[in-house]
């Protein structure tokens, strides 16, 4: 149960039967839990509209509150502050339920949605690097926010394989290699490998720049390949399933996944009626041989216009994008939001892409298009990550590298020597450090301070669910038992866990995860507290250590499904 939510429904009950704009019956937590544990601020904005004095108004809004005193100690602080602090009996029955609720008093949302978390992104022909790490963690993690939630979530990692760099590495590679296998079926095929692939692009996009021959040559391949045209689809189709091959085993290193691995590609045969569509609702035109609409008008934002087919025929990203948006709403008929976690370069790409959309009417209103775009992952001289020679990391030597210094801390904590043990606190490390802080900043990825065993970390996150659960072993607990709250250590333990409850919504209002792995840290810290100040296996009142360890198995479910939705798996030991 969020308790907020409860007590902001009840006053608003209130505000109405009294006559007050019950928008005003908002209710936050307290900074002082020595006075309140949550507050009301809306005597004001009624006093204020009505001309008042706030006090008179608080009063009576509390007059009408006493049904409550069973729960809470209710009380009006000058000028105007309407205070909540819970009762003891009622955090005890709070933490007993939680501890017996396997959603740890989360409730689902009333009205559930259907949205497809686009969220992927890479372009095939060459390995994941560090650019591809916050759209992998972000994603994945909003994916099961909004699971756990109640929504349903179709994962898409929308490949880019059907664009220029397509046809750029098809060309490297017809120069490279004897490709001739793909044109003429008496010859044998050159059997194209992740090796040959981490070469061909990068050589193909810089020699591009300089070779103007080879770029045309591409261009007109990028343009046979999206007709299908023999051999060069051939290529196209054998690169893409090494990609493909190699970019999983990425991203299942992370513990990502998607329920489809779509592309561009997935919408070719689609393009063309939306192609014509534009065109006939009169909103594409022809500018300097390619064909464009415009959107500023609708948007009322200065930007270009959208270019949607190149002057030879060749598809841009925007249509393939936009055919792609229509291509869900048909497939899904509840389909009610479309989200995109990129990099916040790709906001105009956005922009454009949703103005052509609606303006062409091309889905229901109703299906709302959302762009999440997040910040850089920078190295600790506050530039973009890059690797000691100066060039871009690969995602999995990242992920490496972070494996070796958590085997480090594992060391230096317990001479453990599981490897499998470094790269689940690893993938913590990464995720938390990520995740906690505002998806829409740039963050400084210390590997140092990330794999620590204290602090803001994952890794204390995960070292204090495995320090319960072991506790819980040691005792032999079996079963929730009655709980009586008598000592602060308890009281703020239950605290924490209701604004860990509450975090759940903001994250999912905020798409973000920053406030939930707070609220986590919160709620561990509160416990270490604890843990630390009060004696659990060797208490002799049984009333007393059934409540630590019911306590104790609350917060540790509570650690556990928190962490899940992060990403990040609790170990049976550390």
């Amino acid at each position: 149960m969020n308790i907020k939510n409860y007590l902001t429904s009840e006053l608003e009950k209130v505000f109405e039967k009294l006559g007050y704009d019950k928008s005003y019956a908002k209710v936050s937590f307290s900074d002082r839990e020595d006075i309140a544990h949550l507050q009301c601020n809306g005597a004001f904005g009624v006093a204020k509209s009505a001309h008042t004095n706030p006090m008179i108004i608080a009063d009576s809004i509390v007059n009408e509150l006493s049904y409550l005193n069973d729960k809470f100690d209710i009380s009006v602080a000058k000028p105007a502050f309407i205070n909540f602090l819970i009762k003891d009996e009622y955090f005890a029955r709070l933490a007993h339920d939680f501890a017996d609720d396997e959603r740890v008093g989360v409730d689902k949302l009333d009205h559930p949605g259907f949205m497809v978390l686009d969220f992927g992104g890479a372009n095939v022909a060459k390995p994941l690097h560090v650019g591809h790490l916050r759209s992998a963690v972000i994603g994945e993690a909003l994916k099961r926010l909004n699971s756990f939630m109640g929504n349903t979530v179709v994962g898409d990692v929308h490949l880019g394989d059907w664009g220029l760099q397509m046809g750029l590495t098809i060309a490297e590679l017809m120069d490279d290699y004897d490709m001739t296998g793909y044109f003429d079926s008496s010859k044998p095929k050159t059997k194209i490998t992740e090796e040959m692939l981490e070469v061909a692009y990068p050589k193909a996009s810089a020699r591009k720049k300089t070779d103007e021959e080879f770029a045309s040559r591409a261009s007109d391949i990028t343009l046979w390949l999206q007709n299908k045209k023999s051999g060069y689809y051939d290529i196209w189709q054998e690169l893409r399933e090494v990609s493909v091959n190699m970019v999983k085993r990425t991203y299942d290193r992370l513990g990502v996944s998607f329920d489809l691995w779509n592309g561009e590609s997935s919408v070719n045969e689609l393009v063309p009626a939306v192609v014509k569509d534009l065109k006939d609702k009169g909103l594409a035109y022809i500018s300097e041989g390619a064909l464009v609409v415009d959107v500023e008008n609708y948007t009322n934002q200065p930007m270009p216009p959208a270019i949607i087919l190149k002057s030879n025929g060749a598809q841009m990203y925007i249509i393939t994008d936009i055919a792609t948006i229509v291509d869900r709403a048909n497939k899904y008929p509840k389909l009610s939001r479309i989200v995109y976690v990129t990099d916040d370069r790709q906001v105009l790409h956005f922009r454009q892409v949703f103005g052509v959309t609606r303006q062409a009417k091309l889905v229901d209103d109703s299906v709302k298009l959302e762009h999440y775009g997040f910040g850089t992952v920078n190295g600790k001289d506050g530039k973009p990550f890059k690797t000691r020679d100066g060039g871009t990391m690969k995602l999995d030597d990242l992920i490496d590298m972070v494996t070796t210094k958590a085997h480090e801390r594992l060391l230096e904590n317990s001479s453990n020597e599981n490897k499998e043990l470094a790269h689940i606190i690893a993938m913590s490390a990464i995720k938390y450090g990520d995740l906690s802080n505002q998806i829409s900043r740039d963050y400084i990825f210390d590997e140092d301070k990330f794999t620590t065993f204290e602090g803001k970390t994952g890794p204390y996150l995960q070292y204090t669910a495995v320090r319960i659960k072991s506790l819980l072993s040691k005792a032999g607990f079996k079963s929730n038992s009655n709980v009586t709250i008598t000592l602060p250590e308890e009281r703020k333990i239950v605290y924490s866990v209701l604004k860990l409850i509450d975090s759940y919504t903001t994250c999912l209002n905020e798409s973000s995860l920053n406030t939930l792995c707070a609220e986590l840290y919160n709620v561990a810290s509160a416990y270490s507290n604890f843990y630390n100040n009060i004696k659990i296996l060797t208490e002799k009142d049984d009333e007393k250590r059934n409540t630590y360890l019911t306590l104790s198995n609350m917060v540790f479910k509570a650690l556990e499904r928190g962490l899940y939705v992060l990403g990040i798996e609790v170990p049976e030991y550390m």
